[in-house]
């Protein structure tokens, strides 16, 4: 129920998401993949790329067997934010990172990250918890737990429009952000 409505709000906001050739998503597992079927539909019958970047080697081995994914990359994304170099130096169409700011260390490092992003990438989507979210206590990686919170404003000052499902602080809200060039 919460996927289809977090893609019903995807596809309101940014109409265009799915028309695009080449994908980087960050930050994917087994458990954890938003919109892991309309991404497998257009690289399987649209000619469209997926590029993963995933930190938690754990999770590579799932990547690897999804065979509609061109490269996966096992990595931390603010390494690359950090040197100003891509393993693949590829200039992509759209990136999804979807809960992925809220698991880096600081609010800095979210914003170097995604300062990164927009030099490599047309449309940027990232989706997070709407503010504080409980913490499940299955979390078994350092990359799966969120650091702080964030609320629309921290995305609206990066030049991102964002909207919101639910409300602030509560547990299954989603607060989407996306820049486009």
């Amino acid at each position: 129920m919460i996927e289809k409505e977090r893609q019903a709000q995807l596809e309101a906001c940014v109409p265009d998401i799915w028309n695009y050739d080449h994908y980087l998503y960050v930050g994917a597992n087994e458990k954890r993949f938003h919109f892991k079927q309309k991404l497998m539909e257009l690289s399987l019958y649209g000619g469209s790329t997926i590029d993963v970047i995933e930190a938690n080697s754990g999770n590579i081995p799932f990547l690897i067997k999804q065979t509609w994914i061109r490269d996966v990359c096992n990595d931390d994304i603010r390494n690359f934010a950090f040197s100003g170099t891509y393993p693949w130096m590829d200039k992509y169409d759209a990136t999804i990172w979807s809960h992925g700011p809220t698991c880096l260390n600081t609010k800095e490092f979210a914003e170097q990250t995604i300062q990164f992003l927009k030099k490599i990438s047309k449309l940027i989507v990232i989706m997070c918890p709407w503010g504080l979210y409980p913490e499940s206590q299955d979390k078994t990686s350092y990359y799966d737990t969120n650091k702080f919170a964030l609320y629309p404003y921290f995305f609206e000052q990066l030049g991102f429009k964002t909207d919101t499902i639910g409300s602030p602080d509560v547990a299954g809200s989603n607060l989407l952000a996306w820049w486009q060039r």
